[in-house]
């Protein structure tokens, strides 16, 4: 691929005939370097001989190093050094939730359930991305999705589930830099 040195924050070369070399054929490596941890734990409590009770939590946070290496080039780099990072990010995302749920048998076929969970998500981007341009993201998200339901057991092996549900998710790490992308070509 033939692409501008200035993509990969490199120097332009002059070469023997004093001209100036600014494109070559580049290959380049993107990284990513990163960590998942969690913990989650739920209870249930038969409350009544028709009324289970459930409750449960989840904690996760993420860190990601987003980075990229020029290791090849069809023109001689001098002193291309393959381990420096012509971009060079951290992301880190904490996620923490909760739930509740019950759980209602009203009769031998049917049973309602309804339950509730809370999400609260924390994204933080910073560094230089892979244009080159300087990535400062740091929001919030708060989530509260409620879920109903009736299950039905019409005879052996014929079942019908009905449930209205609200779902809420957050962007992920590429909306943003799509969004990043969009507002600053519309600027």
């Amino acid at each position: 691929m033939n692409d501008k040195f200035e993509n990969y924050n490199l120097p332009e070369i002059i070469d023997s005939s004093g001209s100036a070399i600014r494109r070559s054929d580049i290959v380049r490596r993107r990284w990513l370097d990163n960590d998942l941890l969690g913990l989650m734990g739920d209870v249930e409590y038969a409350w009544k001989p028709n009324l289970t009770l459930q409750a449960g939590f989840s904690v996760n946070t993420y860190a990601g190093d987003h980075f990229g290496n020029v290791i090849r080039s069809s023109v001689v780099l001098p002193d291309l050094d393959k381990e420096r990072r012509y971009y060079d990010n951290t992301g880190q995302k904490q996620d923490v939730s909760m739930y509740s749920r019950a759980i209602f048998e009203l009769n031998d076929n049917m049973t309602l359930h309804g339950d509730v969970q809370w999400r609260k998500v924390h994204y933080q981007i910073q560094g230089k991305d892979n244009d080159l341009r300087d990535v400062d993201v740091s929001e919030s998200y708060n989530f509260i999705n409620p879920k109903f339901g009736i299950h039905y057991k019409w005879k052996k092996n014929h079942e019908s589930f009905l449930s209205f549900a609200v779902a809420n998710k957050e962007p992920g790490r590429g909306d943003f830099m799509i969004t990043r992308t969009v507002i600053l070509l519309t600027s």
